[in-house]
């Protein structure tokens, strides 16, 4: 799916949201991220950066609704703007590689980990 698909899809997710969860969800937080994302899927971007100045409980309420794939780094959260699958690529995860890569690169379980990542980013950026 492209990013303005992405984009039109969503627009029509809000409006189909009900008033009580868009005040739950977006307060001034979601907007910061929802603004970001619209930005993003202007550009063609494929992806979204976060950096971590937005409030994560209301970043994860974000995504939890409206069913985002994510990759959550230390220093911030990328949201890709292909699907709607849910996919994510966890901090203990990315932490555990950054570590393995760093001090065990012929470790199995860093194969298994960099083959794990390498799966997850082809499914996200086809």
């Amino acid at each position: 799916m492209t990013p303005n698909n992405f984009y039109n899809k969503l627009k029509i997710m809000i409006k189909d949201m009900s008033e009580e969860d868009r005040i739950k969800i977006f307060n001034q937080d979601g907007l910061k991220a929802l603004k970001r994302i619209s930005e993003c899927c202007e550009k063609s971007e494929k992806f979204a950066v976060i950096t971590n100045e937005v409030n994560y409980q209301s970043l994860r309420a974000l995504i939890r609704y409206f069913n985002f794939s994510v990759y959550y780094k230390r220093s911030h959260t990328t949201l890709f703007l292909t699907n709607f699958e849910g996919s994510f690529f966890s901090r203990i995860k990315d932490d555990r590689y950054r570590f393995l890569k760093a001090f065990y690169p012929k470790s199995s379980e860093y194969r298994n980990l960099s083959e794990e990542r390498h799966e997850f980013f082809k499914n996200m950026l086809k």
